[in-house]
């Protein structure tokens, strides 16, 4: 149990390490490049992110998360998903680029044939990084690939500004794009030992894919639908307007998306690695459920009250229309992080099959709801989308409770325990932030003072959450910041 403890604080640190260094350095770069383009060009990214993701989606077909989930594997297995996940990607690569002069005639938008064509290329090269990312998270091994993301963020973020500078306009956004996942993928098979077999087992593909499936219809459904809202948007709105919705929701992916993908990719190897053990499991659900909370409610209540000023500092006047889109998409933060949680366990026990009927759900009420709200507004549009997120979290919750025992009460006693402090933080923040003058002395007066406040917070009330907080991470604060908790 130790020896898994460690592992997951480990992969924990170096997850986040991961996500949240390499995003803060490519979040400065975003910055620098935002500056120098148009909301435009940002719209245009938007109009063919749809393809691009289920593209990706087609070529993972769920086939990574079940090598995760699957106890024992060896060469064969791992060999199998390589060859198939290289195929689909030709495959669809070759239909995105047959097909990229109708897309561009839909949108009315000559340059999406040359830029569907030539960014459709990250979806093979990214297929060939399937297999290594499976086996450094199976055995919750993120150090490596926290080295390679930051080493990959960095020369692919020069590119990005430098060409950005020079003029390329939407194109610096393209050639960032692919130059990153190049990287990545070179390090990743030059830094991990598998090399792939020359074999294709269909006995061994059939066994995974009877896993991988329902988690491919999910990653299917979540690809068209996250991405259904940018030609919609580019369709009915102006493509400025698509610009500023695409880069509020980029804020949310930074910090909020990544977030829980870092918290996720750790979590699910540890509950598949004791899916058999119903009382371990269900110690392992209540703490991590409980760190989540701690962290992310405190986070969006900062990202929340730092967004004006951040954007009109360091975006500058022109992208001050994106804040009302960033703040509701960030709102998101407060239940996404521990529905992902949820669905995790889901498949982490074998029970995709709920995480897919919970998605098929989502999925429904979301196409249901953008009719009614298309022609309403964006923050209409937004708006909905966090109505039956919340929904769908509320039912999560639920399924937790008929599957390893966890109260649907506890659970809300947990989120509305950090909530309520939240409230009282972010209510005193909006007391005195017009006190800091300028919006950059603004920016860090909100994040250190709002910092305290949670700080002492939280010492006062002493939760539960906050408890599991010092337990698993006390020894790791420096030694001069250890008087804070």
């Amino acid at each position: 149990m130790d020896n898994l403890r460690k592992k997951t604080i480990n992969g924990l640190i170096w997850s986040f390490t991961d996500q949240f260094g390499v995003y803060f350095i490519r979040f400065g770069f975003s910055i620098w490049i935002t500056r120098l383009l148009s909301p435009k060009d940002f719209g245009l990214i938007g109009l063919i992110a749809i393809f691009i993701s289920v593209g990706q989606m087609f070529s993972e077909s769920g086939l990574q998360m079940a090598l995760i989930q699957k106890k024992e594997t060896d060469s064969k297995d791992f060999s199998t998903v390589f060859w198939f996940s290289i195929s689909i990607s030709f495959f669809v690569y070759i239909l995105i680029f047959l097909f990229a002069g109708s897309i561009s005639d839909f949108f009315n938008e000559p340059q999406l044939k040359a830029i569907g064509r030539v960014l459709s290329l990250s979806i093979i090269i990214d297929s060939f990084r399937v297999i290594q990312f499976s086996k450094l998270s199976k055995s919750i091994n993120f150090k490596i690939q926290a080295k390679i993301n930051l080493v990959a963020s960095i020369f692919s973020g020069i590119v990005g500004v430098v060409l950005a500078l020079k003029g390329f306009a939407v194109w610096a956004l393209v050639f960032q794009t692919l130059l990153g996942s190049i990287i990545i993928t070179c390090l990743l098979w030059i830094k991990n030992s598998w090399k792939p077999i020359f074999i294709f087992d269909v006995d061994r593909f059939k066994q995974l894919y009877h896993y991988g499936w329902k988690i491919f219809l999910q990653g299917l459904s979540n690809a068209i639908f996250t991405n259904l809202y940018y030609p919609l948007i580019g369709k009915y709105y102006s493509t400025a307007d698509l610009g500023f919705y695409t880069y509020g929701k980029r804020f949310y992916d930074m910090f909020i998306h990544q977030a829980t993908i870092s918290y996720g990719r750790v979590t699910f190897p540890v509950f598949s690695s004791i899916q058999d053990q119903k009382e371990r499991l269900l110690k392992n659900y209540i703490k991590a459920e409980r760190l989540l909370i701690f962290f992310t409610i405190p986070i969006v209540t900062l990202l929340v009250s730092i967004t004006e000023p951040f954007v009109r500092f360091f975006l500058t006047e022109k992208w001050m229309p994106s804040v009302p889109f960033i703040k509701m998409f960030f709102l998101m933060g407060l239940y996404f992080p521990v529905y992902m949680l949820n669905q995790n366990m889901f498949n982490a026990v074998g029970r995709n099959d709920l995480s897919l009927k919970i998605d098929i759900i989502q999925k429904i009420l979301l196409f249901l709801v953008l009719i009614f709200s298309y022609k309403l507004g964006i923050l209409a549009i937004i708006g909905c989308q966090l109505i039956v997120g919340a929904f769908v979290y509320l039912a999560t919750s639920y399924l937790i409770q008929k599957i390893i025992r966890y109260s649907i009460l506890n659970q809300l006693i947990d989120y509305f325990s950090v909530a309520v402090v939240a409230i009282t933080v972010f209510l005193v923040l909006n007391l005195v932030k017009n006190y800091f003058g300028n919006d950059l002395v603004m920016i860090f007066g909100i994040l250190i003072l709002g910092s305290i406040g949670f700080i002492v917070f939280f010492k006062i009330t002493n939760l539960r959450c906050y408890q599991i907080f010092k337990d698993l991470f006390f020894e790791y604060i420096p030694k001069k910041l250890k008087f804070l908790f």
